[in-house]
């Protein structure tokens, strides 16, 4: 069985329900919740994202849907910038929790990582359903 962007945001809330969760957890836990976003995203374009000069996969999604999406995609311009908000903040706090280690990890920053990942992934969810039922009107 194929894991579903869905299955990272469950891993996360796992870590951080666990009664003996560590800081390790609840830096993974804000690593997962950004990949869950980073993947339920990928799943709702129409197309590849393009690739950038000098960025990565990431960063390239993210410039990909704030600037060049929007005469490729069937999805509102205005909505797959606000997926790229969303993507950019938990990209960064992704980038503290993997690599900042001297850094502490409040456990709002953690609640803040899950409920964007809860939004973009709801977002995307009606994105799809309105998109699909756009295509069968017309």
């Amino acid at each position: 069985m194929a894991t579903k962007p869905e299955d990272f945001l469950h891993t996360a809330k796992n870590l951080i329900n666990s009664e003996n969760k560590t800081e390790a957890d609840e830096r993974s836990a804000i690593s997962r919740s950004y990949y869950a976003m980073y993947h339920k995203v990928l799943s709702i374009l129409d197309n590849e994202p393009w690739t950038y000069g000098g960025k990565g996969c990431h960063a390239s999604l993210i410039t990909y849907l704030e600037k060049d999406a929007a005469n490729e995609e069937s999805i509102d311009h205005r909505q797959l910038k606000r997926l790229s908000y969303q993507l950019k903040q938990s990209r960064d706090n992704r980038v503290i929790a993997d690599y900042e280690l001297q850094k502490i990890i409040s456990p709002q920053l953690v609640n803040l990582s899950i409920a964007t990942a809860e939004k973009c992934i709801l977002l995307a969810d009606e994105l799809t359903a309105t998109n699909d039922s756009n295509r069968s009107a017309g």
